[in-house]
């Protein structure tokens, strides 16, 4: 079963949308928090540029503990340093951006322990400094990401699978329940 979990009400329609009526997948429409006694024991929960969203990144983190079986994994991306949060994070409504020691710290204060963490994206974080810093821009042109996705992703990936970069946009995490 897949279960997807959505708070905000502009998404939630798109999201049934997308994938209502489909078989092994149910939606829920409101915050993790909320919904934990109603979400069965899960496997595996992903959460992809949702930390940053919440107000209280630890009770996001001990939620996720509580509806993982044990020895469930979390798998959890976010943005990265702190010293580039610019006009982009407070127009998506970010709360913060991440370091390895302080996204550890969460997972930890949660419950999670066996806490993996690679920083990715290591390019994408000289874009969103000028993005978000020295131009002061409010959005990202859709055709700007999609062609940064094309053309520099696979390419980035390749690199960053041989060797993790010393910083990143974002930071991937694993972390046991």
């Amino acid at each position: 079963e897949l279960v997807l979990v959505e708070p905000a009400d502009n998404n939630f329609p798109q999201l049934r949308q997308r994938l209502g009526g489909r078989e092994g997948v149910r939606m829920v429409h409101g915050y993790l928090e909320d919904h934990v006694g109603e979400i069965a024991s899960m496997d595996s929960l992903v959460a992809v540029n949702v930390l940053e969203h919440t107000p209280n990144d630890v009770s996001f983190l001990r939620a996720a503990h509580r509806v993982l079986r044990p020895g469930g994994h979390a798998l959890v991306f976010v943005p990265a340093v702190q010293a580039v949060y610019g006009s982009l994070d407070d127009e998506f409504e970010h709360y913060r951006r991440y370091s390895k020691r302080t996204l550890a710290q969460a997972f930890t204060e949660a419950g999670f322990r066996d806490v993996r963490l690679r920083n990715v994206n290591s390019l994408g974080l000289v874009a969103w400094f000028m993005a978000g810093r020295i131009f002061k821009w409010r959005t990202i042109d859709a055709s700007r990401v999609r062609l940064y996705d094309r053309l520099v992703v696979p390419w980035l990936m390749r690199a960053e699978s041989l060797v993790e970069p010393p910083i990143g946009q974002s930071i991937l995490a694993i972390a046991t329940a």
